[in-house]
C-alpha cells in the first residue's frame, strides 16, 4: 500500500506534529445479511480505494462475518444477527 507523502514528510518531522489535511475515503451500507452484497461491497471498496466502510447487518457464517477478503481488517461489535 502507498503512503501519503505528507506523513511520511509528518513523520520525519517528529511526533508533536499534527496533520490536518489527510483525508479519508468512507461509505456507510447496510446489507441486509446478503452474500451477494457482501461481494458487490468488496468491488467497490476495491475500486473507489474506500479507507472505511461501515456495514451493518453483514453476512455472517457461524456468528462470524463472511464475504470480505481476508486482507479487510474487519471490526464488530455485539454478537450474531
Amino acid at each position: 500500500m502507498a503512503r501519503h507523502p505528507d506523513i511520511d514528510n509528518d513523520i520525519q518531522r517528529g511526533p508533536n506534529l499534527v496533520n490536518r489535511n489527510v483525508k479519508l475515503k468512507c461509505l456507510q451500507v447496510n446489507i441486509q445479511h446478503s452474500s451477494a452484497a457482501a461481494s458487490n461491497l468488496t468491488q467497490v471498496i476495491l475500486q473507489h480505494n474506500e479507507d472505511i466502510a461501515f456495514v451493518q447487518e453483514s453476512y455472517t457464517l457461524h456468528n462470524n462475518v463472511a464475504g470480505f477478503p481476508t486482507g479487510f481488517k474487519i471490526f464488530t461489535y455485539g454478537g450474531g444477527r
